[in-house]
């Protein structure tokens, strides 16, 4: 199945609400994460330092460092194809979820160590159940995750690997932003590693006790989309999992 053929295709518009489900329950997950204190997720360690030490919200660092991303995409494939298009209104949306979530989670606080990790472990969970949504919703995915399968397509290396890396690579920047801009690290601590590790089984467990929508969203997709969009031509394979990433045919495991 195409990208097209999932963006247009049998039961779009209930894959398409399978997807949005997903960003709005990825973006509150990302947000909980942020408030519990102990580290964003991974891929969003970055944006959230950057908005707490410059100018602009969250949400619209989240939208910048992805567009960057989006733009690395286009630069590497040397043009722009129908899986970056759809990257477009899907990074536009979460940037705006981002914020959203955010402010309407901002009463949580970081009342003891042991609360915060109770937080960040149900942030873990949530962020796995949007992952599980959009799995199924099998229609596109947000600009980091693009932006590792081009890199591990360029390099004719596994997805899991590249994420890895990709999550290790702005943990570091996120680090380095946070000790100049306050001194001390902030916004990137233990709870950081553990999104980096846990999402990915998380997400699996979940899927497995959603069945409630497979007759609305893609049942199949998490099982078959690696090998069903390597065929499709042209178009980016879905993000596959080994060891602390996942099988992603959407927003994926990009926390």
């Amino acid at each position: 199945m195409s990208i097209v053929e999932r963006a247009v295709g049998e039961n779009a518009w209930r894959r398409t609400a399978l997807m949005l489900a997903g960003l709005v329950v990825m973006a509150y997950g990302t947000a909980l994460s942020a408030h519990a204190g102990l580290g964003a997720t991974p891929i969003s360690t970055l944006p959230f330092v950057l908005s707490e030490g410059l100018p602009f919200s969250f949400g619209a660092w989240v939208f910048i460092f992805n567009s960057v991303l989006l733009l690395a995409q286009i630069a590497m494939k040397r043009g722009i194809d129908a899986n970056i298009t759809l990257q477009i209104p899907v990074l536009i949306l979460f940037s705006v979820l981002c914020d959203v979530a955010y402010w309407t989670t901002d009463f949580i606080e970081q009342e003891s160590y042991w609360v915060s990790w109770a937080e960040t472990l149900a942030s873990i969970a949530v962020m796995g159940l949007g992952i599980a949504l959009t799995l199924r919703g099998n229609i596109s995915f947000r600009p980091a995750d693009g932006f590792t399968e081009v890199v591990a397509e360029r390099f004719h290396k596994d997805y899991g690997t590249f994420k890895l890396i990709v999550d290790m690579t702005v943990i570091l920047l996120a680090c380095i932003a946070s000790m100049c801009l306050f001194g001390e690290l902030y916004g990137v601590r233990e709870g950081s590693i553990a999104a980096m590790l846990l999402t990915g089984p998380a997400e699996r467990l979940i899927s497995k006790h959603i069945g409630f929508v497979s007759g609305w969203g893609d049942k199949d997709a998490p099982e078959r989309a690696c090998a069903d969009i390597r065929h499709s031509v042209g178009s980016l394979a879905v993000p596959c999992e080994t060891g602390t990433g996942t099988v992603v045919p959407g927003p994926s495991q990009h926390v």
